[in-house]
């Protein structure tokens, strides 16, 4: 039952972001949408938005192992937790009210001068979920999420040891 309400919201998002034409069979996805790890390592600096990850706080904070075999702990740097769990009713597993919501996100919306998000976690999937709850909260709000998420950059960022990866 969880996981059926897991994939709706994450179909919910790419309802948002995608746009599928039937007639012609084809696909357009919203790229501004989607931010690759280019766009993630350049915000470190820049600060354009925040970058918030759905994991749990101990895989956040790097305090237990991936479940990903050989990826490395930790998180993107200047990055905040706020793991999907908490947007969700322990009870009725679908999302909490607006305004339970609303809450939530205040306390991460004061770390920051701006609401401007793109939300993350380990694969790409539960990303999905706290942007969705976003933009409930936010109507304005047009879903961002880094797909690569924490399989990708804690693999691949530079941005980990930049003496080590050399990249650019």
């Amino acid at each position: 039952m969880e996981n059926i309400k897991k994939k709706r919201i994450y179909k919910n998002f790419f309802e948002l972001n995608i746009k599928f034409d039937k007639k012609n069979e084809s696909t357009e996805i919203k790229e501004n949408y989607v931010f690759n790890i280019s766009q993630i390592n350049e915000n470190i600096d820049s600060n354009n938005f925040a970058v918030v990850d759905a994991r749990s706080l101990k895989r956040f904070n790097g305090e237990i192992d991936e479940p990903r075999k050989g990826l490395r702990r930790g998180s993107i740097k200047n990055s905040l937790c706020l793991p999907y769990g908490e947007c969700i009713n322990q009870i009725t597993n679908e999302l909490k009210t607006k305004d339970e919501l609303k809450l939530i996100f205040e306390k991460i919306i004061k770390t920051k001068n701006n609401n401007k998000f793109v939300f993350t976690c380990g694969s790409g999937v539960t990303a999905s979920v706290l942007a969705y709850a976003y933009k409930i909260v936010n109507k304005d709000y047009q879903p961002i999420i880094y797909d690569g998420s924490w399989s990708e950059y804690g693999k691949y960022s530079p941005w980990l040891n930049r003496k080590k990866f050399n990249f650019f």
